[in-house]
Parts: structure tokens; C-alpha cells; sequence
């Protein structure tokens, strides 16, 4: 059994943060990542290959210019696109994209919550293009693997992936 493997067995069912950087303090190699995902795929533990796909993107030179980033605030989710990386490839600017709700997606309400509640907010889906005035967040990797715009206490990153998401339920 790969050492990936090992260290997912062993904390795989802990925090995120706990597995990834359990992981970090091993230091595996790409190859290593991409043998444990055939293995892990083989088992049926999706979850933890989504972990790991992730992981193996703050492998320095993984990322490029051009790859989607999603900056999580609280409940919403924030669609950009990634415009520098650091020379150490620990710090990346992302750029917010311009995000379009597609015009087929229709918020059914019902009454309930604050003053309403979305039956089907995670159908969502949006539209995007790059947006050359957007916003600007500067993340760093941080020692459990993960990427974090203002800190260890700021919000969370996914790179590799960008995603829009409105709670209409907040």
C-alpha cells in the first residue's frame, strides 16, 4: 500500500484540513498522488480523490495562468481566474469572472426562512467570461494544503475549479 493511501486510511474520515496536511508532512510525489487515486477510485472513496485531485494542484508548476479559481465568503461562492502565480507557487492573484445566471434557472421560493426559502438553489448555474476589471483577492497556500485569501482565518480557495453559487436562503 502507497504511503497516500496509508495517510488517507488513516485520517481520511478527519477534516479536510487534517487530511491535507497529514499529507503535506509526507511530502508524496505527484506519481504517488496518481497511483493512491487509481487505488482509491478502484475502492469507491470519490470523496477522498476529490481531495486528492486537488491537492496534487498546489504542487508547484500544477497551476497555470488561465485556471479557475472559486473564492468561498461565507455561504456564497465567488467565480475568477487565476492572473499570477508567485515564483514559489505559494501565492496566486485570482481575478473575479464575470458570472451570468443562466437565464433557464428559475429560484422556486416557497414562504419560510427570513422571509422566503429556494427549493432548488444548488440547480443554479451560471455563464462565464473573464472580467478584466473584476475584483482582485490575493491567496496563499497555507501549511495544511490549503489556499486562503486574507489568512488562515480569511475565506477558502478551490483552484482548478470556478463556481458561482448565491445562498438565496441567507
Amino acid at each position: 500500500m502507497n504511503k497516500v493511501v496509508q495517510v488517507c486510511d488513516t485520517f481520511g474520515f478527519f477534516s479536510n484540513d487534517k487530511l491535507c496536511k497529514e499529507l503535506a508532512a509526507i511530502n508524496p510525489s505527484i506519481e504517488e498522488i496518481d497511483d493512491a487515486i487509481v487505488e482509491l477510485k478502484k475502492s469507491g472513496f470519490e470523496k477522498l480523490v476529490g481531495i486528492l485531485n486537488r491537492f496534487k494542484l498546489n504542487f508547484p508548476g500544477q497551476l497555470k495562468i488561465g485556471d479557475g479559481a472559486t473564492v468561498h465568503w461565507y455561504s456564497d461562492s465567488h467565480a475568477g481566474t487565476i492572473v499570477e502565480i508567485s515564483k514559489s507557487g505559494k501565492t496566486i492573484v485570482i481575478q473575479e469572472d464575470e458570472a451570468v445566471l443562466d437565464p433557464n434557472f428559475k429560484p422556486e421560493m416557497h414562504i419560510g426562512g427570513f422571509c422566503a426559502h429556494c427549493s432548488n438553489q444548488n440547480e443554479q448555474s451560471y455563464i462565464y467570461s473573464p472580467d478584466t476589471k473584476g475584483s482582485k483577492w490575493t491567496a496563499k497556500l497555507s501549511i495544511n494544503g490549503r489556499w486562503y485569501v486574507g489568512g488562515r482565518k480569511g475565506y477558502s480557495v478551490t483552484v482548478g475549479d470556478r463556481r458561482k453559487f448565491h445562498d438565496y436562503n441567507f
